[in-house]
């Protein structure tokens, strides 16, 4: 009985009905690509400061794939060794452990990608 007196009020009132889920379709669509364009933006952020920070980066398996850009999930086991052998590798000027993660430096109304 309320399904049928539901359907019968919308159909009195097509006009009304329309508009109204024309509105929400254009709401979910513009929710849509405004999230679509600012999680882009957010992984190129990201990516455009780790990859530019060294000549050479070692990372963990699966850190390519992990799901937050500040996890720490993702270490290296045994970096003291790593590092040890890295040190000793002809051509190798300086090698450390860092724990990096993204940042954006603002001064004088500049903005600089850098990563601490």
């Amino acid at each position: 009985m309320f399904l049928k007196m539901a359907l019968l009020n919308l159909w009195r009132y097509r006009r009304r009905m329309l508009v109204v889920l024309l509105g929400i379709l254009v709401s979910v669509l513009v929710m849509e690509a405004i999230g679509g364009m600012l999680a882009g933006m957010q992984t190129t952020f990201f990516n455009e400061i780790l990859r530019g920070s060294g000549h050479v980066q070692l990372h963990a398996l699966g850190w390519e794939e992990r799901l937050g850009a500040y996890s720490i999930r993702h270490v290296m086991e045994e970096p003291d060794e790593l590092l040890a052998r890295l040190r000793t590798t002809p051509g190798v000027a300086h090698a450390e452990k860092v724990l990096g993660f993204p940042a954006l430096l603002v001064h004088g109304g500049a903005s600089v990608a850098m990563e601490g």
